[in-house]
């Protein structure tokens, strides 16, 4: 049988009352007087076992709710951002000294030098180490004179700041690679260069601009894991298109649009294959405009759908 509050209390004022009885026993000449104290008694220890209880009921509800039953947690009504499972993902751009770096303003003769590993050369972390084989940092200056820059896009240049590059192999029996990593506010580009010969996969992955069936990533809604065909997955997840295909129309097939709680996120994941190097873009921001220049565009409203 479950005990109401009511009870409780009512147990307690019947206990107050028979204690008041036994102490202060009295005649009829004084039971006028004694009942006016009396009734005061009561009402005081009523009143003060009303408010004990009343704590009491209240820690018991805080703790383990209303009869016993405690409110589930809230769940996080905005979803996460999944990302595209990529094969040749852009290695993570470390953390920059706050020091301008400015794009040589002629052309440089001086063949490209690996950074020496001395003090003035940042420790890579645990996790670095354990990523690469080995890593030379390389200045803008030092970048410029490696022949696959002149295929980076000049615009692109122009409107993002350069925040490092380096060399560097994962293993010793893989060949090296570049990463270069851009910024514009929030907005970060990030590009690893590979000569094509050095990417196994790149013949499966290869897609012309007319088979959108094979890379328009904005007919399928996340987890990709669930809704892209296994068949479709390789060329869909890392599609590597010809630079003289590529246009406005593929690159909107590419834009994922997430609603985070910090606001619009759009990320761009593509290869381009130019002049023996393949270019895998890697781009993520809050400004859709800031998405075309990456590619060698002008900013163009973000309403446009893709040409049918």
């Amino acid at each position: 049988m479950k005990t109401t509050k009511n009870d409780i209390l009512l147990g307690l004022s019947e206990l107050d009352e028979s204690l008041i009885e036994q102490a202060d026993p009295y005649t009829e000449k004084t039971k006028v007087l004694k009942t006016g104290r009396r009734a005061v008694r009561v009402r005081t220890l009523v009143t003060v076992s009303a408010v004990a209880a009343a704590v009491i009921l209240g820690v018991l509800v805080s703790r383990g709710g209303l009869f016993g039953i405690r409110k589930p947690a809230e769940e996080n009504p905005v979803g996460r951002i999944e990302p595209t499972p990529n094969d040749i993902s852009v290695p993570p751009m470390t953390p920059m000294p706050a020091t301008a770096t400015t794009a040589p303003t002629g052309a440089l003769t001086a063949a490209p030098t690996a950074m020496p590993t001395d003090a003035a050369t940042p420790t890579p972390t645990e996790s670095e180490s354990k990523r690469f084989f080995w890593r030379n940092e390389l200045s803008f200056e030092e970048l410029a004179q490696y022949p696959f820059y002149s295929y980076l896009p000049k615009k692109m240049l122009q409107y993002y700041e350069f925040m490092e590059s380096f060399a560097a192999s994962d293993s010793e029996d893989s060949e090296e690679y570049y990463v270069i990593w851009f910024a514009k506010g929030p907005a970060t580009l990030g590009i690893r260069v590979r000569e094509a010969s050095d990417v196994a996969d790149a013949a499966r992955r290869r897609v012309s601009a007319s088979e959108t069936e094979r890379y328009d990533i904005t007919k399928y809604e996340i987890p990709y894991a669930q809704t892209i065909p296994e068949e479709l997955k390789s060329a869909m997840y890392n599609p590597i298109f010809r630079a003289e295909e590529f246009s406005r129309d593929v690159l909107l097939r590419r834009i994922e649009h997430h609603s985070e709680s910090v606001g619009d996120i759009y990320s761009v994941h593509l290869d381009i294959e130019e002049g023996g190097y393949i270019f895998s873009y890697n781009f993520n921001g809050s400004d859709m405009y800031d998405i075309f220049p990456a590619f060698g565009m002008n900013p163009i409203p973000d309403k446009i759908p893709p040409e049918e």
